[in-house]
């Protein structure tokens, strides 16, 4: 990892590999296959993009297992998310009377996104609605995961503001 912080293709190709058999055997005595080639991916793609986070004077074991471990889990909440979307969506169409109430809800929420300022109204769709995380969240606009945290914030203060008629 010294080696590919330092510019090194060589190594870094070499270190990817090892730690994509790692994570294979990590990951894959977890969970089902097809999971486990996803699971691999983000984590790898998450080891690229913080590579430069990595303190040579640690072990690497421990950061990698750490990223893996953090990717493992927004996974699984993100499936769990859809899940619970995909049976809330058949549960409001057995019912027209829920069916109105959720559209009246659709309705009022796109009305208060409206009043947003777009960065906040983005920041509450992916986050809030779509259900990514901050990290995923922050590379998809193209700003810091703290920036995306701080206008979530804002926007549901704002959100809140707006529903109980208040000026935000």
């Amino acid at each position: 990892m010294v080696a590919a912080q330092k510019g090194d293709a060589a190594s870094y190709r070499r270190l990817l590999e090892a730690i994509e058999n790692w994570l294979r055997n990590y990951l894959g005595a977890q969970h089902p296959s097809a999971d486990t080639d996803d699971l691999i991916q983000e984590t790898l793609l998450a080891i690229h993009l913080k590579r430069a986070t990595y303190d040579p004077t640690q072990p690497l074991l421990p950061w990698v297992s750490a990223i893996a471990r953090y990717k493992k889990i927004d996974f699984y909440r993100r499936r769990k998310r859809r899940r619970e979307a995909h049976t809330t969506d058949f549960t409001m169409i057995q019912s027209s009377k829920t069916i109105s109430t959720h559209t009246e809800s659709a309705e009022a929420l796109d009305h208060l996104l409206d009043r947003l300022p777009k960065p906040q109204a983005d920041v509450i769709r992916l986050v809030k609605i779509e259900g990514l995380s901050i990290h995923d969240a922050a590379m998809r606009l193209g700003r810091s995961p703290a920036w995306v945290k701080v206008n979530v914030h804002r926007a549901l203060k704002a959100m809140k503001q707006h529903a109980d008629g208040a000026a935000p």
